[in-house]
Protein backbone atom coordinates (compact mmCIF):
# COMPACT_ATOMS: atom_id res chain seq x y z
CA UNK A 1 0.00 0.00 0.00
CA UNK A 2 1.61 3.83 -0.82
CA UNK A 3 1.57 6.48 0.69
CA UNK A 4 -1.83 8.05 -1.01
CA UNK A 5 -3.59 4.82 -0.03
CA UNK A 6 -2.62 4.87 3.34
CA UNK A 7 -3.70 8.76 3.65
CA UNK A 8 -6.85 7.83 1.99
CA UNK A 9 -7.53 4.56 4.35
CA UNK A 10 -6.80 6.79 7.64
CA UNK A 11 -8.97 8.96 6.63
CA UNK A 12 -11.94 6.89 6.24
CA UNK A 13 -11.47 5.28 9.28
CA UNK A 14 -11.46 8.20 11.13
CA UNK A 15 -14.91 9.23 9.04
CA UNK A 16 -13.69 13.02 8.16
CA UNK A 17 -14.47 14.31 4.60
CA UNK A 18 -11.52 15.48 2.63
CA UNK A 19 -12.54 19.34 3.02
CA UNK A 20 -12.39 18.96 6.93
CA UNK A 21 -9.19 17.29 6.57
CA UNK A 22 -7.86 19.82 4.15
CA UNK A 23 -9.18 22.74 6.61
CA UNK A 24 -7.46 21.10 9.43
CA UNK A 25 -4.19 21.12 7.86
CA UNK A 26 -4.39 24.47 6.15
CA UNK A 27 -4.48 23.34 2.54
CA UNK A 28 -6.70 23.32 -0.39
CA UNK A 29 -9.08 20.21 -0.79
CA UNK A 30 -7.48 19.73 -4.32
CA UNK A 31 -4.08 19.09 -2.66
CA UNK A 32 -5.35 16.84 -0.62
CA UNK A 33 -7.11 14.89 -2.88
CA UNK A 34 -3.46 14.57 -5.03
CA UNK A 35 -1.85 13.36 -1.97
CA UNK A 36 -4.23 10.38 -1.41
CA UNK A 37 -4.41 9.75 -5.33
CA UNK A 38 -0.36 9.70 -6.16
CA UNK A 39 -0.08 12.62 -8.13
CA UNK A 40 1.35 14.78 -5.41
CA UNK A 41 3.90 14.14 -2.53
CA UNK A 42 3.00 16.25 0.21
CA UNK A 43 6.49 17.53 2.18
CA UNK A 44 8.36 15.52 5.13
CA UNK A 45 6.68 17.75 7.46
CA UNK A 46 3.46 17.15 5.68
CA UNK A 47 4.16 13.73 6.19
CA UNK A 48 4.70 14.03 10.14
CA UNK A 49 1.85 16.28 10.82
CA UNK A 50 -0.67 13.46 8.79
CA UNK A 51 1.39 10.65 11.26
CA UNK A 52 0.79 12.76 14.22
CA UNK A 53 -3.02 13.76 13.72
CA UNK A 54 -3.59 9.87 12.86
CA UNK A 55 -1.06 8.69 15.71
CA UNK A 56 0.58 6.55 13.85
CA UNK A 57 4.33 5.41 12.27
CA UNK A 58 6.05 7.43 10.20
CA UNK A 59 6.83 3.75 8.79
CA UNK A 60 3.48 2.91 8.50
CA UNK A 61 2.44 5.75 6.58
CA UNK A 62 5.31 5.30 3.97
CA UNK A 63 4.37 1.96 3.27
CA UNK A 64 7.32 0.68 4.55
CA UNK A 65 5.74 -1.20 8.00
CA UNK A 66 2.04 -2.94 7.97
CA UNK A 67 2.10 -2.05 11.96
CA UNK A 68 -0.18 0.81 12.17
CA UNK A 69 2.20 1.82 15.77
CA UNK A 70 3.52 4.78 16.34
CA UNK A 71 7.15 4.88 17.16
CA UNK A 72 7.59 4.87 21.25
CA UNK A 73 11.48 5.56 21.59
CA UNK A 74 13.26 3.92 24.14
CA UNK A 75 15.83 5.36 25.82
CA UNK A 76 18.60 3.25 26.69
CA UNK A 77 19.82 4.33 30.58
CA UNK A 78 22.98 4.68 32.23
CA UNK A 79 22.52 1.08 33.61
CA UNK A 80 21.76 -0.91 30.37
CA UNK A 81 24.50 1.12 28.70
CA UNK A 82 26.92 -0.37 31.52
CA UNK A 83 25.98 -3.59 30.98
CA UNK A 84 26.21 -3.66 27.68
CA UNK A 85 29.60 -2.60 27.64
CA UNK A 86 30.56 -5.32 30.50
CA UNK A 87 28.77 -7.90 28.07
CA UNK A 88 30.21 -7.13 25.23
CA UNK A 89 34.24 -6.92 27.11
CA UNK A 90 32.75 -10.69 27.79
CA UNK A 91 31.88 -11.33 24.34
CA UNK A 92 35.45 -9.71 23.13
CA UNK A 93 37.39 -11.32 25.59
CA UNK A 94 36.27 -14.99 24.73
CA UNK A 95 36.38 -13.95 21.39
CA UNK A 96 40.13 -13.16 21.42
CA UNK A 97 41.05 -15.43 23.66
CA UNK A 98 40.22 -18.69 21.78
CA UNK A 99 42.72 -21.14 22.37
CA UNK A 100 42.40 -22.78 18.47
CA UNK A 101 44.80 -20.64 17.22
CA UNK A 102 45.22 -17.06 14.90
CA UNK A 103 41.83 -15.64 13.68
CA UNK A 104 40.79 -15.48 10.42
CA UNK A 105 37.33 -14.19 8.43
CA UNK A 106 37.03 -14.69 4.85
CA UNK A 107 40.29 -17.35 4.60
CA UNK A 108 42.60 -13.54 6.17
CA UNK A 109 43.69 -12.77 9.43
CA UNK A 110 41.75 -10.96 12.04
CA UNK A 111 43.95 -7.68 12.76
CA UNK A 112 43.81 -5.59 15.89
CA UNK A 113 41.77 -3.12 13.43
CA UNK A 114 39.34 -5.76 12.40
CA UNK A 115 38.77 -6.69 15.99
CA UNK A 116 37.68 -3.11 16.43
CA UNK A 117 35.39 -2.89 13.56
CA UNK A 118 33.62 -6.20 15.05
CA UNK A 119 33.34 -4.81 18.42
CA UNK A 120 31.72 -1.89 17.26
CA UNK A 121 29.28 -3.50 15.08
CA UNK A 122 28.36 -6.18 18.62
CA UNK A 123 27.42 -2.39 20.19
CA UNK A 124 25.39 -1.90 17.68
CA UNK A 125 23.70 -4.89 17.68
CA UNK A 126 23.31 -5.37 21.63
CA UNK A 127 21.78 -2.14 21.73
CA UNK A 128 19.35 -3.10 19.46
CA UNK A 129 18.77 -6.07 21.30
CA UNK A 130 18.11 -4.45 24.59
CA UNK A 131 15.67 -1.59 23.00
CA UNK A 132 13.72 -4.50 21.22
CA UNK A 133 13.46 -6.69 24.64
CA UNK A 134 12.75 -3.51 26.63
CA UNK A 135 9.90 -2.73 24.15
CA UNK A 136 8.48 -6.28 24.40
CA UNK A 137 9.24 -7.15 28.22
CA UNK A 138 8.20 -3.52 29.48
CA UNK A 139 4.53 -3.38 30.49
CA UNK A 140 2.27 -1.11 28.95
CA UNK A 141 1.98 0.98 32.32
CA UNK A 142 5.25 2.04 32.14
CA UNK A 143 5.26 2.91 28.81
CA UNK A 144 5.09 6.53 28.10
Amino acid sequence: MNLGERLKLLRLQKEISQTELAKRFNIARSTLSQYESNTRTPSDEMKLKFAEYYNVSLDYLLGKSDSSEPNTAINLTEKDKKDIQKDLKNIMDDFKEQTDGTKYYNGIELRDEDFDLIETAMNVALEQIKIKNKKKYTPNKFKK
